[in-house]
């Protein structure tokens, strides 16, 4: 036999010995971690805030920008399950003990919940928080009414809400359907403040609530004077500490500064130690440790500067001074971001961009005008010349990032599914449209006419920010093509919400963030917001909507009049959605960047790839971290030699290598044939 060969015999039954030992010998429990993360709890995170905020008020603001804030200083009743998070029932209680139970009196045509609160939730003053502060929101919500956009769906429906004990309320509704009755899963205003007349600006008043003389107005058009304001007593991971220009009025912040809440009831950092040790956000984790593992936030600071334009938001991440982004626009800078060594992560916008039509007055009332535009409108070009490709068009305003909801999802049954598209500019059925109206080509000009001969014109108002101007700019252009005058006007965005709110527009783009549920439909019944905006009835939606979100307790039976619901806003247009964005979201990873990037990034959550409230918990700059590590804890047992019984194991395994080596020279030995 030859030398090389018998060494590497020998060489394989050694290892056999060592097999037989790892099978058979108990481990010490002594293992080290390849790419073990230490948290540097004086992390700091820069984050862009894309617009200025409206009034940091909780009673009245329905802008994204506001909730950007004011989510990180109030938390909700429950959290989504990050790895089921389209399944309400997988959802974690959060600011609650235990799970909400739901209870229908069918006799009576209601319902109510039970809501089990944590006895560890403080405000940041130091109060803590209980069943009277769930109590005072609820009255204070059902006060405010329909005077406040923020909440009229929930008071529209509240009864009333009673405490059991310290921790535990019960809230009453006037409804029996499941959607609307988790309209009552909400966050908790701190009663000893809100309470006070002089927290919302009247401090000659030694008045509390309800028996004051301030009116809704006087609450909902309060805006947060400092970071210190009142109303910005929270209980959430983070506290607003400090913005500039320092005096300036909320409107006019450029930067926000927040510092983690030590005393957070979910906190895995406390006094500026680890409390829970620190893990990656895996699936199994989350099945291992149930709501704990989303427990942080783990990073100290915490700052938004506001960055209004995309192209802005891009240089401020190429050059280091955000860490981390998730912009509509991103996908035409997807190279240069590449060259950056930045991390990309990609997923589907919860939310659409849409045009509102304002159906008050002819010929904007007439379900065939309104259809005439969609016809016109080129939803693709939006999506390439925009978007660069990184959007997709859309024409339900339930987007298929939401699956089954959306009547464009593929595994929705064929008889519920769209039975027309307007993502290609169509101008023949535009005309077909507009010919049942008398509208055609009545003089020699190139633009459409009313019988009279006089020019069919339309205004399309958007936000004075380049996505804006270009998606409107397209837009106008295929009305144009199919023969339509259109004259464009572009404001700031408080003007938008003026213009929307009093109907002082024709055509008006604009875009929604959703939720997990299609509660967006509501919006366009009669008595919806949307609805009033655009002055659009429908009676057999409204009854569908009424049957819907409030009567049927079983979401299993609500799909069927989702998806008629659906139809009918596709076919008459009040409102015609353009576009959902595949969002790219860009970050400084320590995989590439060491201990100056992050670990712990969610990176593909269903409408907030990267900057998300899971990211947000976990997220974290690990210390000595070295570029091109794996950022993943992977245990690596190496105690297998120096287990109490592994001489044992070993020497057996080396008796059956001896046995082995033997036979081998037995069968060497044996004559061929």
């Amino acid at each position: 036999m030859k030398k090389s060969l018998i060494a590497i015999s020998l060489a394989i039954l050694f290892s056999l010995s060592l097999a037989i030992a790892s099978i058979g010998a108990k481990p010490n429990t002594v293992t080290t971690m390849q790419g073990q993360i230490t948290p540097n709890p004086d992390s700091e995170m820069t984050l862009a805030l894309g617009y200025y905020v409206d009034s940091l008020n909780p009673t009245s603001t329905v802008t994204a920008y506001d909730w950007d804030v004011l989510g990180l200083i109030f938390d909700g009743f429950t959290i989504p399950n990050p790895f089921n998070y389209f399944d309400i029932e997988a959802d974690f209680p959060w600011m609650l003990a235990e799970k909400p139970t739901w209870t229908v009196i069918s006799e009576q045509n209601i319902s109510y919940w039970t809501f089990k609160f944590r006895d560890n939730i403080y405000f940041f003053d130091g109060k803590q928080l209980t069943a009277d502060d769930v109590v005072f929101t609820y009255d204070f919500i059902k006060w405010l009414g329909e005077y406040s956009e923020a909440w009229l769906e929930l008071a529209r429906i509240l009864i009333n809400a009673t405490k059991v004990d310290n921790f535990t309320v019960k809230v009453f509704l006037n409804t029996m359907g499941y959607i609307s009755a988790r309209y009552a899963l909400i966050l908790v205003f701190p009663k000893h403040i809100y309470e006070q007349a002089s927290a919302w600006g009247f401090p000659e008043k030694a008045e509390t609530f309800p028996n004051w003389t301030l009116t809704q107005s006087d609450v909902l058009e309060y805006r947060a004077k400092s970071p210190t304001d009142p109303i910005l007593t929270g209980y959430g991971a983070f506290k607003l500490v400090r913005w500039y220009p320092e005096g300036a009025m909320c409107t006019e912040v450029t930067l926000f500064e927040f510092e983690r809440n030590e005393k957070y009831f979910m906190g895995a950092i406390v006094d500026g130690k680890v409390v829970e040790p620190w893990r990656p956000l895996t699936k199994e984790y989350v099945d291992e440790k149930g709501v704990d593992a989303l427990r942080g936030p783990y990073i100290k600071k915490l700052k938004y500067r506001v960055i209004i334009e995309t192209a802005d938001v891009a240089t401020a991440l190429i050059k280091g001074e955000i860490d981390m982004a998730a912009d509509f626009g991103f996908g035409r800078y997807h190279s240069e971001f590449t060259r950056a060594n930045l991390t990309l992560a990609y997923a589907p916008r919860l939310g659409f961009g849409h045009v509102l039509i304002n159906c008050r007055t002819d010929p904007f009332k007439k379900a065939e005008f309104r259809r005439a535009i969609a016809y016109a409108f080129d939803k693709r070009a939006v999506c390439q010349t925009v978007w660069a490709g990184y959007a997709e068009p859309l024409d339900s305003p339930v987007p298929k990032s939401m699956g089954r909801w959306s009547i464009e999802h593929p595994e929705v049954p064929a008889e519920f599914r769209k039975n027309v598209s307007y993502f290609d500019s169509n101008k023949p059925k535009a005309l077909e449209e507009l010919a049942k109206l008398n509208i055609s080509f009545w003089d020699e000009d190139p633009y459409l006419d009313y019988q009279d001969g006089t020019d069919v014109t339309v205004e399309m108002i958007g936000t004075d920010t380049k996505d804006v101007r270009d998606i409107v700019t397209t837009l106008a252009r295929s009305l144009e093509a199919c023969g339509f005058k259109v004259t464009t006007r572009f404001v700031d965005f408080r003007t938008l919400l003026s213009l929307r709110a009093t109907g002082a527009f024709q055509l008006m783009f604009f875009g929604y963030g959703l939720g997990r549920l299609p509660t967006i439909l509501e919006g366009f019944a009669s008595w919806g917001t949307i609805g009033r905006y655009a002055g659009w009835k429908n009676d057999e939606f409204d009854t569908l909507v009424k049957e819907s979100f409030y009567q049927e307790p079983n979401i299993s039976r609500i799909y069927e009049k989702v998806w008629r619901m659906q139809q009918i806003l596709v076919w008459e247009n009040p409102d015609i959605p353009i576009y959902l964005n595949t969002i790219v979201g860009a970050y400084r990873s320590a995989e590439r960047f060491g201990d100056d990037g992050w670990v712990g990034v969610f990176e593909e959550l269903t409408g907030a790839p990267v900057t998300n409230t899971y990211t947000l918990l976990k997220a974290v700059k690990p210390i000595g971290y070295k570029v091109g590590v794996p950022p993943v804890i992977r245990p690596i047992t190496i105690s297998i030699l120096t287990a109490p019984d592994a001489p044992l194991w070993i020497a057996a395994g080396i008796v059956v290598d001896i046995a082995l080596i033997a036979v081998a020279f037995l069968i060497r030995r044996k004559p061929a044939g």
